[in-house]
């Protein structure tokens, strides 16, 4: 479980923070912050991504988030327009079959 955690933290940190949206099918952009503050969009002192990790793993799941207050407020729109940035992604889910078939063709060559 540990390499799809590193896979989902990699997707809500990089892929999701770089496209300024949450990457799925559709892609959800977020709105942009308003002129008045200036930078990249959910990006003030870098905290909030740099708190994204993995929270807890199952046999089959692996929850992926951060315990900062704001974090849910961002994510969910409460008092701030919804900019999503974890949650089950199509794309996540192929990029993470991928992973799975290819470290099992790993091991059935070894």
């Amino acid at each position: 479980m540990w390499g799809m955690g590193v896979l989902a933290v990699y997707h809500s940190k990089v892929i999701n923070w770089s496209a300024s949206a949450f990457v799925d099918e559709p892609v959800k952009r977020w709105p942009p912050k308003r002129a008045k503050y200036g930078g990249k969009t959910l990006v003030k002192t870098g905290r909030l991504r740099a708190s994204m990790r993995v929270l807890k793993t199952t046999p089959t799941i692996v929850h992926v988030g951060t315990d900062v207050p704001y974090g849910i407020k961002h994510q969910e729109g409460r008092g701030f327009p919804e900019r999503q940035f974890t949650g089950h992604s199509a794309v996540l889910s192929r990029a993470t079959a991928d992973f799975i078939v290819s470290n099992l063709n790993k091991v059935m060559s070894a």
